[in-house]
């Protein structure tokens, strides 16, 4: 009941965005298949920069509330919709016309097994955040924060991850063009450099993000509004421990992209279930029965954790075929 308030409203609005959101999640592809990734990162990182900018102005400067976060979120998916269709028109190798936007029912396998990694992803995420919501609420209606804070935190939390998300998700992206071209004309050497220089700079930019969230989380969620004592010490608590191994996330988005790439989405799939349907959610079920609100924050990085465990296993042994392919040339 505490939470239809802010939902419906926030619903209602972003819905008016939707058709800019598929825009902006699907234009960036197109973009880089025709040699612009750097066009396309920003087409992804602009929307989400501009999000953040937009919620500190509707929420703080014009007194919004969860309208304000709603309508940031769908003006910022706009702008980066027309980032996309300002590109059309001007695609650098090829002329696109009307019958081009046609579909072609044979095309359809090909894409769906291409995009099957990333859709199962985000698919499972609606299902983590169901589990991890319901958590936060009990266990925190029986805490000194009540119902309403750790909700309120998680919210932060998760715009705040946007801006780390466009980070990951634009690198894996450039890199797949890259992955799947080498890996059609058999250069695997090229295949496996991408694979690890991409892996590399996931690694670093969450590294940089993992500091900011354990130095200066109070700040952050100061940005989104004011908030009691309370909230701001349960805030620093959430980035503090449930986001404790962001560093390590990034490698679901990229070592899944990069099978994604081969034409094996399988093990994309895979990545993602660890994380968020065989760990996240019994640990989410299991560990506050014993810790209470404690055991809903730990069972973040035991997930991330036992993610990062298969991801790095799976990206090793793919790594070593390729090297051993790349000899063989």
């Amino acid at each position: 009941g505490g939470v239809m308030p802010y939902a419906l409203p926030y619903a209602r609005i972003t819905a008016l965005a939707y058709v800019f959101s598929i825009i902006g999640a699907a234009g960036p592809f197109l973009i880089r298949a025709d040699g612009s990734p750097n066009y396309a990162l920003w087409c992804i990182a602009a929307g989400a920069l501009l999000n953040i900018v937009l919620d500190a102005v509707f929420i703080l400067g014009f007194g919004w509330g969860i309208r304000g976060a709603a309508w940031a979120t769908a003006v910022s998916q706009a702008v980066g919709a027309a980032m996309v269709l300002l590109y059309l028109p001007r695609c650098r190798t090829m002329a696109l016309q009307k019958k081009d936007f046609w579909p072609v029912p044979l095309l359809y396998g090909k894409i769906a097994a291409l995009g099957a990694g990333p859709a199962f992803n985000f698919m499972t995420q609606a299902l983590v955040q169901i589990f991890l919501n319901h958590a936060l609420r009990k266990y925190g209606a029986s805490s000194v924060y009540g119902s309403e804070i750790p909700l309120a935190v998680a919210g932060v939390a998760n715009k705040v991850n946007t801006m780390a998300s466009a980070v990951v998700t634009g690198l894996t992206n450039g890199m797949q063009p890259i992955v799947s071209y080498n890996f059609g004309r058999r250069n695997y050497k090229r295949v496996a450099e991408a694979a690890r220089t991409v892996v590399a700079m996931v690694l670093a930019a969450g590294f940089c993000i993992f500091l900011c969230y354990q130095l200066v989380p109070v700040r952050i969620t100061a940005l989104f509004g004011k908030g009691t004592k309370e909230y701001f010490e349960f805030a620093a608590r959430f980035f503090r421990i449930f986001l404790l191994f962001i560093f390590l996330n990034g490698l679901q988005s990229s070592v899944g992209g990069f099978f994604s790439a081969q034409g094996r989405p399988g093990r994309s799939i895979l990545i993602s279930l660890t994380r968020q349907v065989i760990f996240l959610p019994p640990l989410l079920t299991i560990l506050p029965r014993f810790y209470g609100l404690d055991g809903v924050l730990w069972a973040g990085p035991a997930a991330d954790f036992a993610m990062a465990v298969i991801a790095v296993l799976l990206l090793r042994k793919e790594l070593r075929r390729l090297d051993e392919l790349g000899q063989g040339e």
